[in-house]
């Protein structure tokens, strides 16, 4: 709504009998508020529009937390030519760059990205023979090929590169905040060192 001094507002100040200088300083109120108007205006769209950038970062925001992924990863150099050093402090592993990079870029989740480590670093020899806890174990389907038995797994978590692969896991994605998410990473890992039998 535009706010100004109408022809007829003007002949009505003319004709009111007041002063010519009390009329030009109500003309000059009118055109103070007249802008006024005008700055509100601009003032309302450039806080919608800086609104609306601040929820699209809020959401960037939210999306990153969710999911947890940095940018990249966060290595260390190694000693070997195209290689890094994967994991924490007292926790290290070697691994080559390329590896590293593609286990990041296809994985969309900390659970994805442990597991497709798990991959690069370990044998399906060295997972078939393990699992999370280690300890005794009831395998094979009772068929003839496959009979039942009792075997003793190796401890995965307490191996050197399974404690890089976590720590890696954590500085990439952060970390696992829930007991649920825990437990579903430990069953993730015990179906695939079970899926890893060697054929």
């Amino acid at each position: 709504m535009e706010i100004g001094i109408s022809d007829d507002e003007d002949e009505l100040l003319d004709d009111s009998g007041i002063g010519d200088r009390a009329v030009d300083g109500m003309k000059n109120i009118l055109q103070v508020v007249k802008n006024l108007a005008k700055g509100q205006r601009h003032m309302v769209r450039e806080i919608e529009s800086t609104k609306a950038m601040v929820m699209e970062l809020l959401a960037m925001q939210r999306e990153s937390i969710t999911s947890g992924k940095k940018a990249e990863p966060d290595i260390l150099p190694s000693a070997r030519h195209g290689h890094v050093l994967i994991g924490i402090d007292g926790y290290r592993y070697d691994i080559s760059r390329e590896d590293l990079s593609d286990a990041f870029e296809k994985s969309k989740s900390r659970q994805d990205y442990c597991l497709k480590l798990l991959d690069k670093l370990f044998t399906r020899q060295e997972l078939s023979a393990s699992n999370y806890n280690g300890g005794k174990v009831n395998v094979g389907t009772g068929n003839e090929d496959d009979p039942k038995q009792v075997v003793n797994k190796e401890k995965l978590r307490d191996s050197i590169k399974f404690r890089a692969i976590m720590g890696q896991t954590v500085k990439d994605f952060g970390d696992f905040k829930t007991e649920k998410e825990k437990l579903d990473l430990r069953n993730a890992i015990n179906g695939k060192c079970r899926k890893s039998k060697t054929r």
